[in-house]
């Protein structure tokens, strides 16, 4: 779960939180958390909580002196989607067995997950999802000034707040849906001119590293303190550098002032309960995946979902969903730390093919010259020599088509794979 949340109305408990994220090919990433938030205070009422996400969502370029901003990916509330069975989200609770019902009380997900030391007793998850949940506001941190969103983006980090419409009463229990997509997750991305060249040859990868909510807060600290010691350091006596500078550090004292010192007042947020969800997507393969920590892998699970049902089935070349769960944490402080590390590689198997023919069309070349060479038969040598035409033909004359062929026989294949295994199926049934 690479995202921390805190209240600046008081101290809050996550009772359950799941994080299904979809990988994208170059690096990008889509994420959907749902939250079920508790107010654990008995008078008070939860009017908003703030999310820290370590990515940038508001760019910037300086234009004549000035700073333009502008958005990079995108987020956004999708409560509402909580009650659609039929939700592409909502589909992969079914993945780790879950149980969803929307239709026993009005108003309400009830949420059931297996307790694998008994499972006549499962864990039940209740929430209120209120009907205005739609016009719930989830936007960037309003209390920053432009300075404060530089510095931010230079570290890579971003502060969300969500606003409630109908504020979460005293132990009230509300569920929340989030999205994030993130145009670039990956850590040490490849310049783009490398990228084009890696993808071409078949080899672009990309690492991932997923962190716990409590490893993201003290990265957010450190970072924020290395970047407020630098800008005390490289001020001069030039007027214009000592202001620049001047405005770092007092941009730090801002977020500081802002987002650490409430997140200390209120103390850690404590996590009942969480599950993790990784589908390659756009990935070929995920390779060398590992965790330490307070987290623990629940095995490597089949995508059944319909493959015309679900953003997470499609893409996902090797059908499978890598599952990790965690509880109980922000009891333990250092204890509660974990990540997960893992590469993914995107494989271009157009250009893979392409390349495969190609070879082909070298070998089968030389392999005709040198019998047209040595061999004395003319009905071999009239064989061969129009077998040549045809690929001087293909290869040489009319590339185009090597092409088309390239991008059409990969669909086709994925197409036929499956009749194929149907009329296996049926000869089995039929002889065995």
């Amino acid at each position: 779960m690479c995202l921390y949340i805190y209240s600046e109305d008081g101290p809050i408990e996550i009772l359950y939180i799941s994080e299904s994220i979809y990988l994208g090919r170059y690096g990008s990433s889509e994420v959907y958390v749902d939250i079920l938030i508790n107010n654990p205070s008995k008078t008070n009422q939860l009017n908003s909580f703030c999310v820290i996400y370590p990515n940038r969502f508001k760019k910037y370029k300086k234009t004549k002196n000035k700073l333009q901003f502008y958005n990079y990916g995108s987020f956004g509330n999708l409560s509402p989607s909580l009650y659609d069975d039929n939700h592409e989200v909502n589909l992969t609770y079914t993945l780790s067995g879950f149980k969803r019902d929307t239709k026993s009380k009005p108003n309400t997900l009830i949420l059931e997950k297996p307790n694998p030391e008994d499972m006549s007793k499962p864990f039940v998850y209740e929430g209120i999802i209120p009907v205005d949940a739609e016009n719930d506001k989830f936007i960037l941190y309003d209390g920053l000034t432009d300075t404060c969103w530089v510095m931010l983006n230079e570290i890579c980090m971003s502060v969300f707040k969500y606003s409630f419409v109908t504020p979460v009463g005293g132990n009230g229990k509300r569920w929340v849906r989030l999205f994030f997509n993130a145009k670039q997750v990956s850590t040490f991305p490849p310049h783009w001119i490398k990228k084009i060249i890696l993808l071409l040859i078949d080899d672009l990868k990309s690492t991932y590293c997923i962190m716990g909510p409590y490893d993201l807060i003290n990265m957010f600290r450190e970072r924020l303190t290395i970047h407020a010691y630098v800008a005390e350091r490289s001020k001069t006596k030039d007027p214009e550098s000592k202001n620049l500078y001047d405005q770092h550090l007092r941009a730090a004292q801002h977020i500081k002032d802002k987002v650490i010192d409430k997140i200390n007042q209120v103390g850690s947020t404590k996590i009942n309960d969480f599950t993790l969800h990784i589908f390659p997507g756009r990935l070929r393969t995920l390779s060398s995946v590992y965790g330490y920590g307070r987290i623990y892998p629940n095995g490597t699970l089949p995508n059944f979902l319909p493959e015309d049902e679900s953003l997470k089935s499609t893409a996902s070349w090797a059908r499978r969903v890598y599952d990790w769960s965690s509880n109980n944490l922000g009891n333990s402080g250092k204890e509660d730390s974990f990540s997960i590390f893992f590469t993914g590689a995107a494989r271009h198997r157009i250009i893979r093919f392409l390349a495969l023919l190609v070879v082909l069309f070298v070998i089968v070349n030389v392999t005709i010259s040198s019998i047209l060479t040595f061999t004395e038969s003319r009905w071999t040598s009239n064989a061969l020599t129009k077998i040549d035409n045809i690929y001087n033909f293909i290869f040489i004359k009319y590339p185009v088509l090597t092409f088309l062929l390239g991008i059409s026989i990969i669909p086709l294949v994925r197409y036929l794979i499956p009749i194929g295994k149907r009329i296996w199926n049926f000869f089995q049934e039929l002889f065995c």
